[in-house]
């Protein structure tokens, strides 16, 4: 990609895309626009970089990269293949695209990444696969005859921050997770507690954040292998990222599981991420969780349907949530991920947000 200004696009979880936009203004972004799964922006190659490497609650950064009119499959052709498709791949590279259609009259998503692929190789000088390397995946979105060309600048998922090898069972992702810490407003100086942290992932993103470490610092992105990449812009980065860690004091972040074996898992994952001394571990049934005298924030992701032995545990563990919920933890501001909101009958939250966790729909409920 030519060093020039871009429309960017951030995905984002539903219901998180406020969180994002907050992100991309302390990233000091332009003309920011949030939009139903996601956030829109501006910027060149620095912001794309910047956006990839620090944004914790995205899941993707596309380029959107063309609009074009087509009633058919010739026109469509014709007019793809004057694209500037050598900014984003290299001849040879491998392609796959990802295509929705609705109200138009090209309907047929195969073909229409037949068409788009083949105007691209010819744009490009090469009629078939050469490379062996990296995918590059392009987003193609129809709506009334009108052709939206996105280029993900990612890669895999940003929520795939490179610590997480013990994953445990449903797990939340990270990003998830570090826009629901961003919802409940907290704040490093005061104290995070998880109860059933499983992998850790709450607790991990939070000693993240407090000590400034980017969740991109230990990965690799899709524009790493586009023509124009910028090896020393990108160095630049990660050591102004370096300079900006914190080392200082930070509130209590505690993890706590009844699963010893988990615990380890957990802890392996945050020795990974680099964060393992900043959290305190616990292993203890929910009801016998020891917490500190200071309130804070307390967020939970209860195990729910296959998690648990039994079904009918379910309706029990929150039961007992909801005591814990109006008695001990009355001063703490709360979030719960909950797979049906009757389960909290008594206290179930100020206000919710739904989304999904592993292909379930949950809701979190926070105060």
């Amino acid at each position: 990609m030519k060093n020039r200004q871009v429309d960017l696009f951030a995905v984002v979880p539903p219901g998180f895309e406020q969180v994002c936009a907050a992100e991309l203004l302390a990233l000091g972004m332009a003309d920011i626009g949030p939009e139903a799964g996601g956030v829109s922006f501006t910027g060149k190659l620095r912001e794309l970089y910047l956006a990839n490497l620090w944004l914790r609650s995205a899941g993707r950064v596309l380029v959107r990269f063309a609009e074009v009119q087509a009633r058919d499959f010739p026109s469509l052709f014709r007019k793809a293949v004057r694209l500037p498709w050598g900014e984003f791949i290299r001849p040879g590279q491998r392609m796959r695209f990802r295509v929705s259609s609705r109200g138009s009259r090209l309907q047929h998503g195969g073909r229409i990444a037949e068409t788009l692929e083949m105007a691209a190789r010819q744009a490009l000088g090469v009629r078939q696969e050469e490379d062996g390397g990296e995918e590059q995946l392009v987003l193609v979105r129809l709506e009334k005859d009108c052709c939206f060309i996105s280029i993900d600048s990612s890669g895999a998922l940003l929520h795939r921050r490179g610590y997480r090898v013990e994953p445990g069972a449903a797990p939340l992702r990270e990003n998830l997770a570090a826009a629901i810490l961003a919802t409940l407003a907290w704040r490093s100086s005061e104290p995070m507690v998880d109860p059933f942290c499983g992998s850790g992932t709450f607790a991990i993103e939070a000693a993240l954040l407090a000590a400034n470490i980017p969740p991109g610092r230990q990965r690799g992105f899709a524009f790493m292998h586009w023509p124009g990449f910028r090896h020393g812009l990108w160095k630049l980065l990660l050591d102004e990222a370096d300079r900006g860690l914190r080392k200082e004091s930070h509130g209590l972040i505690l993890a706590a599981d009844r699963d010893a074996g988990m615990l380890t898992k957990a802890r392996a994952n945050a020795e990974l991420a680099g964060v393992a001394g900043m959290i305190e571990w616990q292993c203890s049934e929910v009801i016998d969780l020891r917490l500190p005298t200071q309130p804070g924030v307390l967020v939970a992701n209860p195990p729910y349907g296959d998690r648990l032995e039994q079904p009918e545990n379910v309706a029990r563990l929150y039961r007992q949530l909801d005591a814990l919920c109006l008695t001990e933890w009355r001063d703490w501001r709360k979030g719960i991920i909950v797979p049906d909101p009757a389960l909290l009958r008594q206290w179930s939250g100020r206000k919710k947000i739904r989304f999904r966790n592993g292909g379930l729909p949950v809701r979190l409920w926070f105060d």
